[in-house]
């Protein structure tokens, strides 16, 4: 009857709601198991197995897969009879960094005007402007001036092949993301503007 078959469904959620937290209990050990191994060593999924990332590359933050270190782009094979296409990544060369998608190499700015003082008055009134900054490149990557993220793209909207990574200027109540210098990030409150340091600071009253 219908209450027979409520019953079963039940047992039978019960049931693969335990197989799935098993499944992921084995999976997060596994993913331990083998980051203990050394930082290059990745849980691949797959083949159940641990497994070394090649030339170039790193285990992804979930530990499961590869992807190319920072300095690098990537691409992939072509499909092949007996497998699937494999990522594979360059690193840039020449003075020139990847893109925030790493697929192609870009300098840091080359063209770019110089910008102006950067005190908070400055960054006050160059917020409501498009305001574009060569950027420098410290410890081998590009970095902006307090206040500036990194663009890969021009005032058109295209690649900026010519001009190398620019900084774009924030607007005075937003603060560049910490683990992203390509994003903005708005204050937690509209009276509230970025310091000297770039980090969000009291009222603006």
């Amino acid at each position: 009857d219908l209450h027979s078959n409520l019953n079963m469904l039940k047992e039978l959620l019960a049931v693969l709601l335990c197989l799935m937290s098993s499944v992921a209990d084995i999976q997060k050990t596994s993913v331990s198991t083998c980051a203990s191994q050394g930082s290059s060593y990745y849980y691949d999924v797959p083949s159940l197995t641990c497994s070394q990332c090649t030339t170039n590359q790193i285990p992804s933050i979930d530990k499961q897969q590869c992807v190319c270190s920072a300095n690098a782009i990537a691409s992939y094979t072509s499909w092949t009879a007996s497998s699937g296409p494999s990522l594979q990544c360059t690193v840039c060369t020449g003075g020139t960094f990847p893109t925030k998608v790493q697929q192609t190499c870009i300098a840091c700015g080359t063209t770019a005007s110089s910008t102006t003082s950067l005190n908070l008055s400055a960054a006050i009134i160059s917020a409501t402007c498009i305001a574009y900054g060569p950027s420098s490149v410290v410890s081998g990557v590009c970095t902006c001036p307090v206040g500036y993220i990194l663009t890969d793209f021009n005032a058109t909207g295209a690649l900026a092949n010519n001009e190398g990574k620019l900084c774009l200027l924030c607007p005075f109540n937003t603060y560049v993301d910490s683990t992203n210098p390509y994003r903005c990030m708005p204050c937690s409150d509209e009276k509230m503007r970025r310091d000297s340091t770039g980090r969000t600071l009291g009222d603006l009253a």
